[in-house]
């Protein structure tokens, strides 16, 4: 008993540390925005360049990828995915991780995004019309939490090292692809997806170790019992 809660605190600390560094990172990429230098150097160059050189064919694929991110796909999806894995295991753990997870990262980027008030790329650079602020990627942040949450929430329902490792790669994959074509439309900047990527990171690791907790506390009280983890 005293190995395994030794354990587990090695676990919790070593999340939090985790936690703290990914959203150190987060910081540096806001304070290069804010200074407009840094990583900020590439936006304006690489938003132009891809301007320049988009074809309708792969515009329209990139239409597709970017149309996974949006809130009106995921939110639903994961809603859904959450209802029937919560059913499964009659447990309210996998609803309360998809509020907190999805929900929370959405209040969080909406949050910085007026905060930070950072102006999108100019609409001649758009390949679709997008309004509002650029800083940090609504899309990024929310299509890496939503798919890592689909994996989590999947994880939750099988045991099979292989299916689970695949619905890892599958997240972490969708996501890229989400945030690489917002830049290519022209609707954000390479560092607002950066940015976005480690907001997206941190929340989720936040997540992870506030789930940890939660089962912890629950396995003190409901020996056998367990949280929403994968």
């Amino acid at each position: 008993m005293t190995r395994w809660v030794s354990a587990e605190i090695l676990v919790l600390v070593a999340g939090v540390f985790a936690v703290l560094a990914l959203g150190g990172l987060f910081v540096e990429v806001l304070d290069a925005v804010g200074d407009a230098d840094d990583l900020t150097v590439i936006d304006r160059p690489t938003v132009d360049w891809l301007a320049a050189h988009r074809t309708p064919p792969l515009t329209t694929v990139q239409i597709a990828i970017t149309t996974l991110g949006d809130a009106k796909v995921l939110v639903p999806v994961v809603s859904l995915a959450a209802i029937a894995v919560a059913a499964r295991r009659r447990s309210w753990g996998p609803i309360l991780l998809a509020l907190a997870g999805l929900g929370g990262i959405h209040l969080l980027t909406n949050l910085i995004k007026v905060l930070v008030a950072r102006p999108r790329p100019n609409p001649p650079d758009q390949a679709v019309p997008v309004t509002g602020f650029s800083f940090p990627s609504g899309h990024t942040t929310g299509s890496l939490v939503g798919f890592c949450l689909l994996a989590w929430l999947l994880c939750l329902l099988t045991t099979r090292i292989a299916v689970r490792a695949a619905a890892w790669a599958l997240a972490v994959a969708g996501a890229v692809l989400v945030g690489l074509s917002r830049v290519y439309l022209g609707v954000h900047y390479p560092s607002d997806v950066i940015g976005g990527w480690l907001l997206a990171l941190t929340w989720l690791g936040a997540v992870a170790v506030g789930a940890r907790i939660w089962q912890a506390a629950r396995r003190r009280v409901r020996p056998g019992s367990s949280g929403p983890t994968a």
